[in-house]
């Protein structure tokens, strides 16, 4: 049988001191990760509302650029309408500003306006209704 020598008293405080440091570390370590873990997971809640707010405004943007294609395009056709603008034209009003050129809509009103109005956001603003006297025997094309 062999015998265990006694274990170095130095040796063994050395041991016992890196354990101690070693312990030391992993629980600063283990506390450091605590935190980042925390501060993953209020990134990842702020990055989730974010793409929320993002899908939101994508949503509200898609719809406002359909309106503004609705719009144009109904402009468009007011624009073209070539015999109505000869017969304007030739009676001096052509160059008369249009409702939808004049008129202030609230935000939120839009929609409302123009289901409303439809087709006459494209009448024309006459200041004096006296100058459409003469206009009586001569009416204008009929829409096409």
């Amino acid at each position: 049988m062999q015998s265990l020598d006694e274990p170095d008293a130095r040796q063994t405080a050395d041991a016992e001191r890196r354990v101690s440091e070693l312990d030391s570390a992993l629980g600063k370590a283990l506390a450091r990760l605590d935190e980042i873990q925390a501060e993953a997971a209020a990134l990842d809640t702020r990055r989730t509302a974010a793409a929320e707010a993002l899908s939101v405004a994508s949503r509200e943007q898609t719809a406002a650029d359909a309106q503004l294609a609705t719009l144009l395009q109904v402009q468009r056709a007011a624009d073209e309408n070539a015999p109505l603008d000869d017969w304007l034209n030739r009676r001096g009003l052509g160059a008369l500003p249009r409702l939808w050129q004049k008129i202030r809509i609230d935000h939120g009103w839009e929609t409302a306006v123009e289901a409303v109005l439809r087709e006459r956001l494209h009448a024309l603003r006459v200041g004096d209704l006296g100058e459409l006297g003469s206009l009586g025997a001569d009416r204008p094309p009929v829409k096409a």
